[in-house]
């Protein structure tokens, strides 16, 4: 049994391959994404995190500044500077991960 596609004949190896790339790639997005928003600044979610660690009058003054803060968020995601240390946290985690599911359904990918 092989799954055709428009270009031909795709075998099962690489059918599976595939399948493997598209939940690796989408993975890989989302715990980008979770990185991002756990940054400890607003309007993300990781500032309801900060706001746990630091007292309330601190907090309450970062807030003043919100609107401020995400256009400097906005520059840093244009000017790419955010890039390198949300790729090695997103790296370091999805590593981690692939390593506990090899371990635990004893994959040898």
């Amino acid at each position: 049994f092989s799954a055709i596609s428009f270009f031909g004949v795709i075998n099962d190896a690489s059918l599976l391959y595939y399948i493997y790339l598209f939940f690796s790639y989408a993975c890989s997005v989302n715990i980008s994404l979770a990185v991002f928003n756990l940054i400890p600044i607003p309007p993300l979610d990781g500032s309801r995190i900060l706001s746990a660690l630091i007292p309330d009058k601190y907090y309450y003054k970062i807030m003043q500044y919100e609107r401020y803060i995400i256009l400097v968020i906005f520059v840093l995601i244009l000017t790419g500077a955010l890039n390198t240390p949300i790729s090695i946290v997103s790296n370091l985690i999805y590593t981690a991960m692939f390593s506990l599911i090899k371990l635990i359904f004893g994959l040898f990918i």
